[in-house]
């Protein structure tokens, strides 16, 4: 009752891979100290809990998605190359879709977790402490080629990368007695991911993918994009930095001049939050019970394109954020919204202009209900009946309204995605 030791070996096929490269070898070692079971604490009435663990493992991951394809699609042969038809409008075109790399097999993700889970004062503290780092080897990717070869990316393992953080769920039961009860909760994580080694080819320049460019010792969340440099108050026109071949530096620039090459890229934030997590309170008295939770998130930027494309130059048959109204006239030239031209697009192209935080606070579920006294109850020879009402997703608050960070996990809210429904019902439990 003190002392405790687990192991696992397995030996995993995926018919993801080709048949030579389909099996891996994975393992985990575990051991936890419980120690409010030794001598010198057995006897500590206030510690109900307090347990020591660590674990080790090996996992593997087979998960490789197809490129260009929205949303994302599974690559379940990976390993072949495939080929579609086109249609160019007035002939149909049989070409390469994806290039297959018969040697590609498991990423491995090797987990160290240490963690402390304590119980005080009959629960009145109670909760778990991890650290954890998570090492990954072989990462699965669809690395860009050259067009030459007909195709654009192909499925590869490389790279090494590590996420290391520390995450916390605490509890406390506030009040007990016969006729009421109140628990409290908080949770949150918190980690850093930082690539260690890319292939050395890519170790100068790094690897481009969308508004990220994956360098060593960054990481997969960084954005690299052309940096606004605010509205020019004489003419309206948007400005901004872009690299200069010819005095090597980032100089303002005008719309017209605006390039998004990888040299225009700077580095402007990352997706990853700096903490994310949930709270909840509960409540029972006299019958009546109550719960709330939330979620929330700090930190981490979301890159909102359904915003640019509402504060365009002027499309026909679109419309426009009401930001709008503050766009740049010779009455309005204090505004960090350029001035309107539909014949220049360029006034509104991608930048850190539209790269908002990402933190938010959301209310996800309120419930009330009551229970009937079993006295009651007992008389029309009923077991149980209680009334409630609950309340799914009823508020959202963020950096702009319309914004819902939730749906961006990787930090790019570029497609139209519901948000979570707001649910409202009523219902009754009945047991005979």
């Amino acid at each position: 009752d003190k002392y405790y030791a687990s192991a696992s070996l397995r030996r995993d096929g995926s018919s993801v891979f080709h048949p030579d490269h389909r099996w891996g070898t994975f393992w985990s070692l575990g051991a936890s100290w419980r120690i409010n079971q030794e001598n010198f604490l057995k006897d500590v009435d206030a510690i109900q809990n307090l347990k020591l663990r660590v674990s080790y493992g090996v996992q593997g991951n087979d998960y490789l998605y197809l490129p260009n394809t929205d949303p994302p699609l599974r690559a379940y042969t990976p390993y072949t190359n495939l080929y579609r038809i086109a249609s160019t409008g007035t002939e149909s075109v049989y070409g390469p879709a994806y290039k297959g790399n018969e040697s590609i097999t498991w990423e491995k993700n090797n987990n160290f977790d240490v963690g402390l889970e304590f119980s005080l004062w009959k629960g009145l503290i109670a909760g778990e402490l991890d650290f954890f780092s998570r090492r990954t080897s072989d990462m699965l990717f669809n690395l860009p080629i050259s067009s030459t070869t007909g195709f654009d990316s192909e499925p590869v393992n490389f790279g090494k990368m590590v996420n290391t953080g520390f995450e916390f769920n605490l509890s406390s039961n506030v009040y007990n007695d016969r006729n009421v009860n109140v628990n409290v909760g908080v949770n949150g994580t918190t980690y850093t991911n930082k690539i260690t080694e890319l292939p050395e080819q890519f170790r100068e320049d790094g690897i481009s993918k969308g508004f990220r460019i994956l360098k060593e010792q960054g990481g997969i969340f960084d954005y690299y994009m052309v940096k606004s440099a605010g509205v020019n108050p004489e003419n309206g026109d948007q400005m901004y930095w872009c690299w200069n071949k010819k005095t090597e530096q980032f100089e303002k620039v005008g719309s017209k001049d605006y390039s998004s090459s990888l040299k225009d890229r700077q580095f402007v934030g990352s997706a990853l939050p700096k903490i994310a997590g949930g709270f909840y309170a509960n409540a029972a008295a006299y019958g009546f019970d109550f719960s709330i939770q939330f979620s929330y998130r700090v930190g981490g930027k979301v890159y909102d394109d359904s915003y640019r494309q509402l504060m365009s130059s002027g499309t026909p048959g679109f419309n426009w954020h009401k930001d709008i109204l503050n766009h740049w006239t010779p009455e309005n030239t204090n505004t960090d919204v350029p001035r309107l031209h539909n014949q220049n697009q360029k006034l509104n192209q991608a930048s850190d202009r539209f790269l908002i935080d990402g933190s938010y606070l959301s209310l996800n579920n309120l419930t009330l209900g009551y229970s009937l006294p079993k006295s009651v109850l007992n008389k029309a020879k009923i077991q149980g009946l209680r009334l409630y009402f609950a309340a799914d997703n009823l508020g959202l608050w963020t950096k702009r309204k319309g914004l819902d960070p939730r749906i961006a996990l990787n930090g790019e809210q570029r497609y139209s995605v519901n948000s979570a429904v707001r649910a409202l019902s009523f219902g009754i439990n009945l047991n005979l």
